[in-house]
């Protein structure tokens, strides 16, 4: 190969008509672990190559070969061959067929399925992402909110000593620099409004209390259900990403629209036919059955 300072992979597609680049890296990948250039290349990975291709070569002429499409984590068909592929590990899982003409079937249909697929669930994974992070934003203000809310006691306790302190104080002071008695007399500097007297202070700094014990009680709620309601989009998004037909999208589709997050298109619509839960039997022999949605989950 005149391809000098190149992958190994990348020559072995130029120098055979016909094979992958699949192939050509599991190759590589048998014969030296990684891919390698042309210059890496010893007399003991030629040797594992040439065994490998001519191996390979044997199986396909003798109509021994193991035809696969391999899967990847999101369950997405990525790719197929005449020969079990090694070189992901285990990021790619695999399915074997005993055909050429299965394997290939089984690619291209599902493929285009899952093209169709997200092509009619484009706009509710971009409305449950949105949803999701918009969320998620709002519940890092309302945590940041109630930690201020913290500070509620420290409020009340100015109040108070400004309350045990009148008689020291005159309106149009600034600061007033006062005894904690809660904490050993040890001094403490109070910010005053000037243009209020003493007492006036001391409710402006009760006002402000109260106002936090009431918006920490608030921000509580708002956060418990922002909680609630990331959990239940995140919990239909996942669900999304795991439909495999047009049905599963249909029924999610409805499910946001009753719980009033989408509107149906076309006005009345024929409603989609449930499908049954997912089933698996445990090792122990206990028959689980999966939802294919929160509503199918409840039920």
């Amino acid at each position: 190969c005149s391809m000098r300072n190149n992958d190994l992979s990348k020559c072995l597609v130029s120098l055979f008509e016909g094979i992958s680049p699949l192939f050509a890296r599991e190759c590589v990948d048998r014969s030296a672990g990684r891919e390698i250039t042309l210059e890496e290349i010893t007399d003991d990975i030629l040797d594992k190559l040439c065994d490998y291709i001519f191996s390979e070569r044997e199986k396909l002429l003798s109509g021994n070969c193991n035809f696969t499409v391999l899967i990847d984590e999101n369950r997405t068909l990525k790719d197929f061959s005449f020969t079990d592929i090694k070189q992901y590990g285990e990021l790619m899982t695999s399915q074997d067929f005993a055909t050429a003409g299965e394997t290939l079937d089984k690619f291209y249909s599902e493929r285009d399925n899952s093209n169709r697929l997200k092509q009619r669930s484009s706009d509710m994974i971009k409305f449950l992402t949105n949803t999701s992070e918009r969320i998620s934003r709002k519940l890092v203000l309302q945590r940041e909110e109630l930690k201020e809310c913290d500070k509620k006691e420290e409020l009340r306790l100015k109040g108070d000593l400004i309350n045990a302190n009148i008689w020291r104080l005159e309106k149009g002071q600034k600061t007033a620099v006062l005894e904690n008695y809660y904490d050993d007399n040890k001094e403490i500097k109070i910010t005053l409004d000037e243009r209020l007297s003493p007492s006036q202070n001391a409710q402006k700094y009760y006002s402000e209390y109260r106002k936090s014990v009431n918006a920490e009680i608030k921000l509580a709620e708002l956060i418990e259900k922002g909680e609630k309601e990331l959990i239940y989009i995140e919990s239909v998004l996942d669900n999304l990403m795991r439909s495999t037909t047009e049905n599963e999208v249909l029924l999610l589709r409805q499910e946001l629209a009753e719980q009033g997050y989408l509107r149906l298109r076309g006005g009345k619509q024929k409603p989609p036919k449930e499908l049954p839960p997912i089933e698996f039997y445990s090792s122990d022999g206990f028959r689980i059955l999966v939802g294919r949605n929160n509503k199918q989950n409840d039920k």
